[in-house]
């Protein structure tokens, strides 16, 4: 399995080439013989991976249509569950160390991936309104821009009120939550992939405060924005943490 962070790869099955983007979760059945690599255009494909032998009741939460023969491809549309997703992945990944205990934390981390997965799929199948498709297009793609529950509700042409009430009903979560999850998250990938002090972090993702910034952050992932850079410095000492999970 791998989950598409950003850039894209492509996948060759045979004569047949099948490409994979940001959000985009490929399922490869065994003993399919494949190559895979960063897509020819493309400048990188930062993405995670893992090997897995799935537990008896988790093939109900497997059985997706193959676009070639053993490849299947999954798109997560939903930003929210984009970040629930790579949240739950990278646990997967701390916990992917020696240990009964740890094997086990590992296998509960990636039987919750393939749930957020499958509830994904469902709330894609429901149709959501086309009002609120446009304001979550609008904060996902402007996140760090001072965006308001009225600011929104005026480009959709929509009450404050009832739009709050709408998104909640559809998404599952409030304007305010979402728009909060996906700068958290966004504040992750900076933490981990670039040196950028924590309050140019805080800026660019779109917090005005940089203590407030630092409460959220710790509030949403346990640890405070330098204790969550420093454990994963700490995991990269003694192995990657982005490493394939072997024989679950």
């Amino acid at each position: 399995m791998t989950y598409t962070l950003a850039g894209s790869g492509c996948y060759k099955i045979g004569s047949a080439v099948h490409m994979c983007s940001k959000g985009d979760v490929v399922l490869l059945r065994p003993n399919v013989p494949h190559d895979y690599a960063t897509a020819p255009l493309a400048s990188s494909w930062d993405f995670y991976w893992a090997h897995f032998i799935p537990r008896p009741t988790w093939y109900t939460w497997l059985h997706y249509t193959e676009i070639e023969n053993g490849l299947i491809r999954i798109h997560v549309e939903s930003a929210v569950a984009e970040a629930d997703l790579q949240q739950t992945f990278e646990r997967l990944l701390r916990y992917d160390r020696p240990g009964q205990i740890e094997a086990a934390l590992a296998q509960n981390a990636l039987e919750e991936f393939l749930l957020l997965l499958a509830q994904a799929q469902a709330q894609r199948m429901r149709k959501l309104d086309p009002r609120i498709e446009s304001v979550l297009e609008q904060i996902t793609q402007q996140f760090a821009a001072p965006l308001t529950v009225s600011s929104l509700a005026h480009s959709v042409a929509m009450s404050p009120s009832r739009l709050a009430h709408l998104f909640k009903e559809q998404v599952g979560d409030s304007i305010i939550q979402t728009l909060l999850k996906l700068r958290l998250n966004q504040a992750a990938r900076l933490l981990e992939f670039t040196a950028r002090y924590v309050n140019e972090i805080a800026e660019d993702v779109g917090f005005e405060s940089v203590s407030y910034f630092s409460r959220q952050f710790k509030m949403y992932y346990g640890l405070s924005p330098m204790q969550y850079r420093a454990s994963l410095n700490t995991s990269r000492s003694s192995e990657s943490p982005i490493t394939p999970i072997e024989n679950l």
